[in-house]
C-alpha cells in the first residue's frame, strides 16, 4: 500500500476549472539534466521541469512554478535499476512537501499499447497508446478520459522546430501536476523521449 497523504488531488491548485480544457506544450525530448519550460498555446510560461541530482544517488525530475517554488517531482525506484530482477519500471511521484502521493509503473509492451499505471491512496489511473510515437490517453480505471497527448507538427510559438514539442489537453477536473509529473517518469524511461 502507498505511504502517503490521501487527498484527492496532488496539485489543487492545478486542476482544471469545471467546463475548461487545459492546453499545454511540453519538450517531446529532452535530455537527462536539461531545464524546460511548460508553455500555453500562445507561448506563455506557466510551469517549468528540471532534472536535479542533489543529496540523493538516484536522480529526481521536479516540476516548478515559473518561480521555482516546487510542486512535485518523481523519483524512480530502486528496485526497478537494469541491475535488479524485476521487469517492470516503477516511480514515487512526491508533493511539493516530499510525500509519496502516487506510484507509477510501467511494464515493457506486451500487445498493442503500451501500458503505464498510476496509482494513488484513493485513486487509479492508467497512460495507454504508443509511448514511441507520444500518442497517449490517461483515463481514469472507469475509463473516463482525463488527459491526451500528440506531438506538435508545426512550428511553436517561439520558433521550436516542428516535432519538438508535445501538446497535452486536460480535461476538467483533472490535476495537471499529476499528469505532468506522469509524463516526466514516462519521459525518463522511454528511449523515444
Amino acid at each position: 500500500m502507498l505511504k502517503g497523504i490521501d487527498e484527492m488531488h496532488f496539485t489543487p491548485d492545478l486542476v482544471v476549472p469545471e467546463g475548461c480544457e487545459c492546453v499545454l506544450l511540453v519538450c517531446s525530448k529532452p535530455k537527462r539534466g536539461m531545464t524546460y519550460d511548460v508553455i500555453d498555446s500562445g507561448g506563455g510560461i506557466v510551469l517549468g521541469m528540471e532534472d536535479s541530482f542533489e543529496a540523493t544517488p538516484v536522480p529526481r525530475r521536479k516540476l516548478l512554478t515559473p518561480n521555482k517554488v516546487l510542486l512535485g517531482q518523481c523519483v524512480r525506484t530502486q528496485q526497478s535499476f537494469p541491475s535488479q530482477t524485476s521487469t517492470e519500471i516503477t516511480f514515487e511521484i512526491l508533493n511539493a512537501d516530499h510525500a509519496v502521493f502516487a506510484k507509477l509503473t510501467y511494464e515493457p509492451r506486451q500487445g498493442r499499447d503500451d501500458k503505464v499505471f498510476i496509482e494513488t491512496i484513493s485513486q487509479k489511473f492508467l497512460f495507454f497508446g504508443s509511448i514511441q510515437h507520444q500518442t497517449l490517453n490517461l483515463t481514469d480505471f472507469c475509463g473516463k478520459l482525463l488527459a491526451t497527448t500528440e506531438p506538435v507538427t508545426q512550428q511553436g510559438p517561439h520558433g521550436e522546430p516542428p516535432g519538438s514539442l508535445l501538446r497535452l489537453r486536460v480535461a476538467p477536473l483533472a490535476d495537471v501536476g499529476l499528469v505532468l509529473c506522469s509524463l516526466m517518469c514516462i519521459q525518463h524511461i522511454s528511449p523515444g523521449w
